[in-house]
């Protein structure tokens, strides 16, 4: 027996043996996702205070926000892969319940096999309403990375205007290679 909708969007898991679709639905992220945003959570700090940035302390903090942009990014890349991945498995689990489930579904209740009702049958399965969920959850987290990237990336624009008096960031490298374009 499938595990519930509320059961499933807090582990992410099944066992092999609970539907004909649980070895598509293999995706155990959750809890490692979360670890990534806690992970940088200090860099975010860091953001939060640029205001105290000066000639002292900005290149430290520089490279610590460029550590935790970085990071961001691989986190972003890794969550754009895991999103695509959970699409795949949910078009997976929707035609393993169309085509394989719904005809036996049909066959044992008595019930007219129309287009309308596969449909109806499959956007109600349980296995494909978890596909779903784990879908949104790997979106969410990718619309989340990014909010946080862009916070760190204008974090360190916001840093290098304060330390090279208010510069256009695109002088920035002229700046710090000290040449005069």
């Amino acid at each position: 027996m499938s595990k519930t909708l509320g059961e499933a969007s807090d582990s992410f898991t099944f066992t092999p043996d609970e539907s004909p679709v649980s070895d598509i639905i293999d995706i155990q992220n959750h809890e490692l996702v979360s670890n990534h945003i806690k992970e940088l959570a200090p860099y975010l700090a860091i953001a939060e205070n640029i205001k105290e940035v000066n000639q002292f302390t900005a290149p430290q903090l520089l490279g610590k926000l460029s550590v935790g942009l970085r990071k961001a990014g691989d986190f972003l890349a890794t969550a754009k892969y895991l999103y695509k991945k959970a699409r795949a498995d949910r078009k997976r689990v929707e035609a393993v319940v169309a085509l394989d489930l719904f005809p036996e579904y049909a066959k044992q209740n008595d019930v007219k096999s129309t287009d309308a009702m596969r449909a109806y049958y499959v956007n109600q399965h349980k296995d494909v309403l978890a596909a779903i969920d784990r879908e949104a959850f790997f979106e969410a987290v990718q619309e989340q990375l990014h909010t946080i990237k862009t916070e760190l990336f204008m974090s360190i624009t916001t840093a290098r205007s304060i330390v090279y008096g208010f510069k256009d960031s695109n002088q920035l490298s002229a700046v710090a290679t000290g040449s005069d374009d």
